[in-house]
């Protein structure tokens, strides 16, 4: 059960939060920067901030 509110929890976090440069400070499009082809992602939530991951 725990694992199954994990995922619902991830999938929520994927749909609210953006894929971010952190290197280049810009949002990205896909799961790499065109800018510097960085696929060292962060996650960005307007007006909270950005973390790796989702926890």
């Amino acid at each position: 059960m725990n694992s199954e509110i994990k995922a619902q929890l991830e999938k929520l976090a994927f749909k609210r939060s953006k894929p971010f440069c952190y290197s280049c400070y810009e949002e990205t499009a896909t799961g790499c920067c065109q800018h510097c082809g960085s696929d060292d992602l962060m996650r960005l939530i307007p007006e909270v901030g950005c973390e790796y991951g989702t926890d």
